[in-house]
């Protein structure tokens, strides 16, 4: 398949908060939160072959084969750097692999990576403050 479809060199895998996504934080709520819930994909194709796209598998975070298709990405001629964002994912371990396809639909062999998100911390608890005038300080405690 490497005469085919080209190779790719790298994957990447990132967690992503909004901001380094790019994405706006005025959608960041208690119910729809936006800290590393987003995982950015990113490789280089190193030329070669004809591939009409990359495919990206995943195990949907249940463990198993990388049987599940979690997205596609156009192939551009003289392109060599790629990159996809996911939707937010809850916590949990997740594998990913990388596939160039020509038009055909042979695929390349996967590239593999993982990674994990995890949840939000939760909020501090007996939150409390103490302010001293003369030195002008705060104290924080919690738990």
């Amino acid at each position: 398949m490497e005469g085919r479809a080209g190779t790719h060199t790298l994957i990447e895998v990132i967690g992503a908060a909004c901001n380094v996504a790019r994405l706006g934080m005025e959608n960041v709520s208690a119910t729809k939160p936006c800290g590393g819930d987003r995982v950015k994909l990113a490789w280089r194709h190193e030329g070669g072959g004809e591939p009409t796209e990359f495919r990206i598998w995943w195990d949907a975070g249940e463990g198993e084969a990388l049987a599940e298709l979690f997205a596609r990405a156009a192939f551009e001629p003289g392109r060599a750097e790629y990159s996809h964002l996911s939707r937010s994912l809850p916590p949990g371990r997740y594998r990913f692999g990388l596939a160039a396809a020509d038009a055909s639909g042979n695929e390349s062999a996967l590239f593999e990576a993982e990674i994990e998100i995890l949840g939000l911390p939760q909020p501090p608890a007996n939150l409390a403050h103490d302010y001293d005038a003369e030195d002008r300080s705060v104290r924080l405690t919690w738990q």
